[in-house]
């Protein structure tokens, strides 16, 4: 382990970042800056389709584990799931500046789906050219990170391949030994270097690496390099989507409560049986309570049909300070590939009662449409979009009068062809 025994200045300096950090509650203009310029190529046309399910995400830069300091991923690229092998996806930025937090330049992330005699692969590569963390008191240069997953006559297989040409800690370089290293940071957290998770057995192998992972004493993580990779093999009809019971944002699009049973359709689905996930109900007196949360996820798979659904249950919940209630929430996404061709709805998508005061008005709601509820807002039930190989519901949709949006039950599923 590093010795952090440093002058006294640096660890004033140290402390002087720390509270920076503790009073962050964004990222500054030169990271919206930044934003605007990312460079999200599209994915390759067509492809050569494959029997295998292929996953990809790299990113730069991610500040999570802490609402008033979180900063999404930086240079995301993402291949949410194909069978198709030719499939490219890059992203890049030429820098990041969540200072104190984290600092990059040019910020690279590509992902890419390959068939080449006999073997299959997807391989996710991140690269930085510098940066820093906690205002400099961490520097590193020459990053990359790479996971690489593949199936051969021989089976699945998977690598992690990370570098980093330099790396200081309180001005001190660090010598690396090529494994996983942690270091104590003045106090404030935790350094862990080039971790790796690997996972193979006969129904699947995954790959992720992360170059530099800072945990500090109040839980807030920062995540530099990350890769990531996997692979399932026999796919027909790749899958999607995600489901979970409540989400509250405050006026201006500020989480106050994030998705609660929160739950993903895995690519290959669920092998036909139903998984689910339960969560307390949530408490925000004046704005809403509610009943334990359920959601349940299926996904079936077979070589000429494919098909699935996602579902978030709520029995009970009252809204805003007038008390308004509502009883048997539920969203339900179907949706089905058959031969080719999709079909999907929003059956199962049910509200059974909305009592203001001592009456049902329940009745007077029209499935999309807004409906004005005095001195609370507006309640939407049912609304319904129709997106990309397949459908989002939503079973019950709240705009109180200060623009808080409340939703209840909401369920996303999608099948696409390859």
């Amino acid at each position: 382990m590093l010795s952090t025994t440093a002058t006294h200045w640096r660890v004033l300096a140290v402390a002087a970042a720390a509270a920076t950090v503790a009073g962050l509650t964004a990222p500054g203009p030169a990271a919206a800056a930044e934003k605007e310029r990312t460079n999200q190529a599209p994915a390759a046309a067509a492809g050569t389709l494959t029997n295998f399910g292929m996953e990809h995400h790299a990113f730069g830069t991610k500040v999570d584990k802490n609402p008033a300091l979180a900063s999404g991923a930086t240079a995301n690229s993402i291949i949410g799931c194909t069978t198709l092998a030719g499939i490219v996806r890059q992203n890049s930025v030429a820098g990041v500046n969540a200072a104190p937090l984290v600092t990059a330049s040019e910020v690279k992330s590509r992902g890419v789906t390959a068939k080449q005699d006999g073997v299959v692969s997807v391989t996710s590569r991140n690269t930085i050219t510098r940066g820093s963390l906690l205002g400099g008191e961490v520097r590193f240069r020459g990053l990359s990170s790479q996971s690489r997953t593949w199936h051969n006559s021989s089976g699945l297989h998977n690598r992690i391949t990370m570098d980093l040409a330099r790396l200081r800690i309180g001005g001190n370089p660090v010598a690396l030994s090529g494994g996983m290293q942690e270091f104590n940071v003045v106090g404030l957290g935790t350094l862990t270097v080039f971790q790796r998770w690997t996972r193979s057995t006969a129904t699947e192998a995954s790959a992720r690496g992360v170059v530099l992972r800072l945990v500090l004493n109040d839980g807030t993580r920062v995540r530099v390099g990350h890769s990531y990779s996997h692979m399932y093999p026999r796919i027909y009809g790749p899958m999607s989507g995600s489901t979970w019971g409540s989400l509250v944002k405050l006026g201006g699009n500020t989480v106050t409560s994030g998705r609660t049973a929160f739950q993903v359709m895995p690519c290959r689905g669920t092998g036909g049986n139903v998984r689910e996930n339960t969560s307390a109900g949530i408490t925000l007196p004046g704005v809403v309570v509610t009943d334990a949360i359920t959601t349940h996820v299926r996904g079936d798979q077979k070589p000429r049909t494919q098909r699935g659904y996602t579902q978030a249950q709520i029995a009970q919940a009252t809204l805003g300070a007038a008390g308004v209630n509502l009883t048997g929430i539920q969203s339900k996404a179907n949706v089905t590939r058959s031969d080719g061709t999709l079909s999907r709805n929003a059956k199962g998508t049910r509200l059974l009662t909305l009592t203001v005061g001592a009456i049902d008005i329940r009745d007077q709601l029209t499935p999309g449409e807004p409906f004005n509820v005095p001195e609370l807002g507006t309640i939407t039930f049912k609304k319904v979009t129709k997106i990309p190989n397949g459908i989002d519901v939503v079973a019950v949709e709240v705009v109180l009068l200060d623009n808080t949006v409340i939703e209840l039950g909401h369920s996303i599923m999608r099948i696409k062809k390859n």
